[in-house]
């Protein structure tokens, strides 16, 4: 069994008021039983999270990010004994334009309602629901 855990980044990435969600093969979804989920990925040694989700994103999508923050950090432990620390950051993406890598089997943006009603990831709703309210304070800001 792994005794340290992995560092792993994702992005709530948001156009609008859409979110965007990709439909992971297989071999990415651990053993969970959907496959949607935020682009992300592992963190490599020495890499700073936040430059660490940008480089996902680019490799999963070749979206290019904007207003990357982040938004919470989470733990979990896979059946296999595997446990990941996650840090969660919410972004926009100046384009709707996706083109995934051999990680995912398709993308799909998506409006908050039908996100929410999708079997997802351990986290994932309450991720999504914080990344919701930072982007909301963040509008508001920006109008004031």
């Amino acid at each position: 069994m792994r005794k340290n855990p992995i560092l792993v980044a994702n992005a709530f990435i948001w156009s609008g008021e859409k979110i965007l969600l990709l439909k992971r093969s297989p071999k990415r979804t651990f053993g969970h039983k959907s496959p949607w989920n935020c682009s992300g990925g592992t963190i490599e040694f020495g890499e700073d999270p936040r430059h660490a989700i940008i480089r996902e994103v680019r490799e999963e999508t070749q979206l290019e990010l904007n207003d990357v923050e982040l938004v919470t950090m989470w733990a979990d432990t896979f059946s296999t004994g595997i446990q990941i620390i996650v840090y969660s950051f919410l972004a926009t993406a100046p384009s709707r334009e996706v083109h995934i890598n051999e990680e995912s089997l398709g993308s799909r943006w998506f409006t908050v309602k039908q996100a929410l009603e999708l079997e997802t990831f351990p986290n994932f709703k309450e991720g999504l629901l914080k990344s919701l309210e930072f982007k909301r304070v963040r509008e508001r800001r920006i109008l004031d």
